[in-house]
């Protein structure tokens, strides 16, 4: 790759990755590129991005998040805007399912670091939108119930 290609990736990494308010730096070995699509598609679907960059490339276009200490020979970024909780367990997955060829370094979340730890214990957590069932199940429950009876009065009173 030649300078200029050079300049117009770390340039589109610098843009893509400029709104985000996390990313997760990971290490991968021996897996194939099926795998990490695999990954990536399954990622998309949550609005959570997977990107594989070369370190070099990485450094210069991710200096201003000081991702320095997490990089490695096959650094994996995975980021985006919406809920870190979503990102966390689509790594655990993979971490488990990819044992050992898929490693969590840290995360940055809105600008501040966290080692890989964090990331086992975000994945823990139940995401916004599994909390936002939740209330709705809650709700429309005893909702439906009420719903019933009073079909019932009405039918009865109707006789």
């Amino acid at each position: 790759m030649n300078r200029s290609a050079k300049v117009k990736v770390v340039s589109n990494i610098s843009n893509a990755m400029s709104g985000v308010s996390y990313i997760y730096v990971c290490e991968r070995f021996a897996m194939t590129v099926a795998e990490l699509e695999r990954m990536s598609l399954d990622a998309a679907c949550s609005n959570v991005f997977v990107k594989s960059i070369k370190n070099s490339i990485a450094k210069i276009a991710l200096k201003s998040f000081g991702l320095d200490d997490w990089l490695s020979k096959s650094s994996v970024f995975i980021y985006g805007g919406g809920d870190p909780i979503l990102a966390a367990s689509i790594i655990n997955k993979y971490s488990a399912m990819y044992k050992g060829r898929f490693i969590v370094n840290g995360v940055v979340l809105d600008g501040v670091s966290y080692q890989a730890d964090a990331v086992n214990r975000l994945a823990k957590f139940v995401s916004v939108d599994g909390l936002k069932a939740s209330a709705l199940s809650l709700v429309k429950s005893p909702l439906a119930k009420m719903a019933r009876v009073l079909k019932l009065v009405a039918e009865k009173k109707g006789e």
